[in-house]
């Protein structure tokens, strides 16, 4: 495993406040059903963990 799959699970779990909005359950389902997608396709967890990581800095919102 990614050594930092655990606390890109934990991101997941608690993305909405890494992100500083409120996200719908659908958008949480969705970015749920994406790391899986991702943990399926590469069994280290690269690819979730940088999923994760892309995800919070797309949808951080600008520091003026």
């Amino acid at each position: 495993m990614h050594p930092r799959f655990e606390e890109a699970q934990g991101r997941l779990s608690r993305l909405g406040r890494h992100i500083r909005c409120r996200l719908s359950r659908k958008q949480k389902r969705t970015y749920a059903a994406m790391f899986h997608t991702a943990l399926e396709k590469d069994e280290r967890g690269d690819q979730a963990v940088r999923l994760i990581d892309d995800l919070i800095e797309q949808n951080r919102p600008l520091k003026w």
